[in-house]
Parts: structure tokens; C-alpha cells; sequence
């Protein structure tokens, strides 16, 4: 039994480990493709990526059969509050990270993008206790 299950770790480990380089090497090229973007103003990017997104996982929820968490979500004033702060933060980075890097700001977005989680904990620790 443990030599299956250290082999199924080891499987696991294997994945989460390309997964994470596959997630960071595409975040690097990311700034390449808002770079070949750069006669398209940033808000109709962020537009395109708001409704495709929305696409997506109204999509995902179908497929998943969870509306009755969204439903629930949605009678919570706390949740439609978090929500709604948490969506606006991450539409004006987006907005900004989009901005920047199609004027030539490369390094500064990626220095910022590098601060972000430490942002994140700050943010968290403060709200959330």
C-alpha cells in the first residue's frame, strides 16, 4: 500500500511540478501578446477578457451543477460586497497591467506582478484578519 501511495505522490508531484512551469512560463509570454495587441485599446482587452471569462464559467457551472452556490452567493450582502471589491481590484490591475505593458512598461508591470502576492497578504491580513 505505501508503494502505491509514494508513487501516486510521486505522479503528483510530477504534474503540479510541470503545471507550474507551464502557469509561469505562460505568464512570461503573456506581455508578448498584449505587446502584439498594442493598437487595440486596453479597456476593449479587459472588455474581451470580462466577457469570455463570463462565457466560460457560466459554462463551468452548467457542466459542475453549482448555480445553487451562486444563488446562495448572491442573497449574501457579505458575498456580493467581497465580490464586488475583489472583481473591481482585479479589473483595474488588469486594466493597468494591459496599459502599461502595450506603452512599453514591461519591467515595471512585471515588478508589480512580483509585489502582488505580497499585496495580497497585506490585504488579506488586514480585511480578513
Amino acid at each position: 500500500m505505501s508503494i502505491l501511495r509514494k508513487s501516486s505522490n510521486k505522479s503528483h508531484e510530477t504534474s503540479a511540478l510541470v503545471a507550474g512551469i507551464a502557469a509561469f512560463t505562460t505568464w512570461g509570454l503573456v506581455p508578448i501578446y498584449w505587446k502584439l495587441l498594442k493598437a487595440v485599446p486596453a479597456a476593449e482587452i479587459l472588455a474581451h477578457r470580462f466577457i469570455w471569462t463570463s462565457v466560460f464559467l457560466i459554462a463551468l457551472l452548467t457542466s459542475q451543477r453549482r448555480w445553487t452556490e451562486v444563488k446562495t452567493n448572491v442573497r449574501s450582502r457579505r458575498a456580493r460586497l467581497y465580490c464586488l471589491a475583489s472583481g473591481s481590484m482585479i479589473a483595474i490591475t488588469w486594466f493597468l497591467y494591459i496599459w502599461a505593458v502595450t506603452i512599453g512598461r514591461v519591467i515595471e508591470t512585471s515588478l508589480g506582478y512580483f509585489m502582488t502576492p505580497l499585496m495580497n497578504v497585506l490585504l488579506g491580513a488586514i480585511f480578513l484578519q
